[in-house]
């Protein structure tokens, strides 16, 4: 929706006050104090600076002499933008870098677009009509000058009150003999208009057909949003959205409200091209409204008198013009000329596309996939007309249908017609691969689309919860001019929206879009788009790797939508049998699913990457995997499940003993004394550690420091009064972690030494314990280390309860024993919900 200022913008008249108050409500975060220092200066070039978080910040109106220039030119900025950023970006595009700039004139090419200039500065849009075809005027070479009506405010002003004493009959002369500001609605030609049964506010006049939707399924935000839109300045209001999302119904519905209340307008004139696409003209426009206004004295066969008369009765009788299914209108002057709707009245359209070049005339609404709070009220809707045997309006098959269908009405309702003739997987499995065509609701916008267009639409597809601009370039192989014209095409079909995420711009897709457009790509062999995006999944995943030195590489994984998306790629190249591929990836994210704590997550990336290097017949790397995977398992005291990799782990060991390097057998040794210790099997796991520790060279260094930690641990665990030894491997692991740059094994041994503090009553004091752990967890959540965070709030929790402040420990306890839940340590979580349960001694 268009951003409308407050009256207060309304109400200034110079342009250092409309600059104030742009950077007052823009540039908040300047704080108090930098904005007592900001200065502005307009000066000769139109030129203003002001200072923001210590940067000198500049906006630049080119060559063009003047403060009223400027203020028109900002106003129009805060007519159209909530960002300041946004203002001062104008300078850099082209149609305001060409043309005139220093002399109040304008040419044909108009590049400052004088229509909507005009329209951020409040100018009537018949003055700006007025402008606009004179610019267009073939007699006006490309740099004549017009030196009728200079761009500027008095001749504005002018043209104003000429085309007031036009409206009163009086001739003012015009360019050429033109009559007229607004090309001539003087008295010769303004016939008397009817005059409107009943009192104002009343609805009187309509020709808006019966509902044919039976109950109406509101959506209270999306009809406010229309109402408010209806009342805003601009003379059309577009509603966006895929087909069968609900805009014909709820222009209907809204529509009709006014006939019954005629709160806005006293006339609606519903004119439709859904049932002969192609069929609305501009002459059969004025028709409809001459008809249902009752008014015979439209002229028809001379389009410019017609057009003159026609808008003329709507400035008079405030009339609500509906054009629905806008998208399929051919006839170029309807949209030209709706532009030209006077207030009161204004037009609302329906349309699949965004229509194009209605600039400031235009507002936008977009009809999106509705909440699924919805559904209930719809299906019994549709039940009441169709009734199901064993169907109820809440059954789990109705369900289903709503998401694969996402949430389209139209789409549903056929759907569910035909649960009469065929089982829910059928009807599933053609919305999925539209191979009904009608189930395919996106077929005639699909086939619409270029080919740049589909090929971008089935690219985006492979990114489940949206796309980053560079990978998206990356995926289709398009130059950006192309890339830019396609992404057009998607925006203008709603089958594509852009978004601002974490400062980079990415892109998401409709819904039902993004499943047809996934289905064309399972099912086709467009192995070049498929080759590009695993590409690009493996260039993300080698971004993060095995990185115990640098966890900020992780981060490239918690981008909105970039797990999800190399997961699909992992999921899809397993289906397609691209099994080295599988294994990189998977090898290449385990380090990620680890410290971020997707212990239980799917897909399974070490078992997905076992069966993959399996099939490969790759002992090592099948080796590798499974004993990434039981280490996991171990910790999740899943004893079960190390026994079931146990004994082909054996297997790998003797089949390809001259194929394991010292150190994967190392690491064997070090998963199995995590089993052993999860089993409180002590003597076995610290043997194992021992082992391991004897040859650091062969463990290298992040595994030296894992097996260190975790000896300290077992030697705490064997309650033998050996705490002063487990201190002391300790200090020697924190060391070791400090000389390499391991900040999460610090963080490990800062949680051991706390733990070993708070179950030793002669250590250090709870109070300083807990305050040492504030600053831990600081550390874990910066990690994002989800076994960690869990680790900390159990102890802080038990610091709280030997502080005796217990109803403190008990909320960071849940918190803890939440996050057990969720890495799959249920014991943990067991043991930590006793605990809270436990009176405080």
């Amino acid at each position: 929706m268009e951003f409308v200022p407050p009256e207060e913008v309304r109400a200034l008249t110079s342009f250092r006050e409309l600059v104030s108050w742009a950077i007052g409500a823009y540039a908040p975060e300047a704080g108090q104090g930098s904005m007592e220092e900001v200065e502005l200066r307009v000066g000769a070039q139109s030129y203003h600076v002001w200072t923001d978080g210590g940067r000198e910040r500049t906006l630049d109106y080119g060559d063009c002499p003047g403060h009223q220039h400027a203020y028109w030119f900002l106003r129009m900025g805060l007519f159209q933008s909530y960002d300041i950023d946004w203002i001062t970006e104008q300078k850099t595009d082209p149609r305001f870098k060409e043309g005139p700039k220093a002399r109040n004139f304008f040419d044909q090419e108009t590049v400052y677009k004088l229509d909507e200039l005009a329209f951020g500065a409040r100018i009537p849009a018949s003055v700006t009509a007025w402008i606009t075809t004179r610019a267009r005027d073939p007699r006006l070479k490309k740099k004549a000058v017009n030196k009728q009506i200079p761009f500027r405010a008095d001749s504005v002003r002018a043209a104003i009150n000429a085309t007031k004493a036009n409206r009163t009959g009086t001739e003012s002369p015009g360019r050429e003999g033109v009559s007229g500001p607004l090309g001539g609605l003087t008295g010769a030609n303004v016939a008397v208009l009817p005059t409107l049964p009943g009192p104002a506010g009343v609805m009187a006049l309509s020709n808006i057909p019966a509902p044919w939707y039976g109950d109406f399924i509101d959506r209270p935000p999306l009809r406010s949003q229309l109402i408010e839109c209806l009342e805003s300045t601009q003379p059309v209001v577009c509603l966006v959205g895929v087909s069968g999302r609900g805009k014909t119904t709820l222009a209907h519905r809204v529509a009709l409200e006014q006939v019954g209340k005629g709160q806005l307008f006293r006339a609606v004139v519903w004119v439709s091209d859904e049932e002969i696409p192609g069929t609305t003209t501009l002459d059969s426009l004025f028709e409809a409204i001459s008809v249902t206004l009752n008014d015979p004295t439209l002229a028809r066969g001379d389009v410019d008198v017609g057009s003159e008369r026609t808008l003329a009765l709507l400035a008079q009788v405030p009339t609500l013009l509906v054009l629905n299914n806008f998208e399929t209108i051919t006839d170029p002057d309807v949209g030209h000329w709706i532009r030209l709707v006077p207030s009161p009245s204004k037009v609302m359209l329906t349309s699949t596309i965004a229509p194009r070049g209605m600039g400031h005339f235009m507002v936008e609404v977009d009809v999106e996939r509705p909440d699924d709070s919805v559904a209930p009220a719809f299906f019994e809707r549709l039940l009441r007309q169709r009734a199901l045997s064993g169907i109820t309006a809440g059954s789990p098959e109705l369900m289903t249908l709503w998401e694969a269908a996402d949430g389209n009405f139209k789409l549903l309702e056929r759907a569910v017609g035909l649960l009469r003739r065929r089982p829910v997987e059928v009807i599933l499995k053609d919305i999925r691969n539209s191979a009904d065509p009608d189930l395919d609701l996106l077929r005639e916008s699909w086939s619409a689309l270029s080919d740049d267009g589909q090929l971008l639409l089935r690219a985006l597809s492979l990114f489940p919860d949206g796309a980053e601009h560079t990978s998206v370039i990356a995926v289709t192989g398009m130059p950006e001019a192309r890339f830019e014209r396609a992404m057009t095409e998607l925006q203008d079909a709603r089958f594509a929206s852009p978004q601002l995420r974490a400062f980079s711009l990415s892109y998401s897709l409709d819904g039902l879009a993004a499943r047809r457009a996934r289905a064309a790509v399972e099912q086709g062999a467009d192995e070049d788009l498929v080759g590009r995006w695993m590409g690009e999944a493996l260039r993300i995943a080698n971004t993060v790797g095995f990185c115990p030195d640098d966890v900020s590489r992780l981060r490239a994984l918690d981008a909105p939508g970039v797990r999800s998306a190399v997961e699909y790629a992992i999921i899809e190249a397993d289906r397609r049998g691209l099994d080295e591929i599988v294994i990189e990836l998977c090898r290449e994210v385990r380090y990620y699913y680890y410290v971020r704590g997707l212990w239980s997550a799917t897909p399974n990336v070490n078992l997905m990457r076992a069966e993959a290097a399996r099939r490969l017949a790759d002992a090592v790397e099948e080796f590798d995997a499974l004993v990434y995977h039981i280490n996991i398992a171990a910790k999740q005291h899943n004893v079960a499940e190390v026994e079931r990799r146990l004994p082909r782990l054996q297997e790998l060991v003797t089949s390809a003993a001259t194929e394991l390097s010292p150190r994967a057998l190392a690491e064997l040794r070090h998963a199995r004394a995590l089993y052993h210790h999860a089993r409180s099997e002590c003597d076995a796991s610290e043997q194992l550690w021992l082992e391991n520790l004897r040859s650091p060279e062969t463990l290298g260094p992040a595994d030296y420091s894992a097996n260190l930690r975790w000896f300290a641990r077992c030697i705490v665990q064997r309650h033998d009064g050996r705490a002063s030894a487990a201190r002391k491997e300790l200090k020697k692991a924190a060391e070791h972690a400090q000389a390499h740059g391991f900040r999460r094994a610090n963080v490990v041994i800062q949680l051991q030494l706390a733990d070993l503090d708070l179950a030793e009553t002669s250590s250090r004091a709870p109070a300083t314990v807990f305050q040492e752990l504030v600053g831990v967890r600081q550390n874990c959540e910066e990690l994002r280390d989800q076994y960690y965070l869990a680790e900390v709030e159990w102890l802080m929790a038990r610091a709280l309860r030997a502080m005796d402040r217990t109803m403190e420990a008990t909320d960071q306890a849940q918190s803890a024993s939440a996050r057990f839940e969720s890495l799959g340590l249920s014991d943990r979580a067991e043991e930590t919900a006793e605990w809270i349960q436990q009176s405080p001694e």
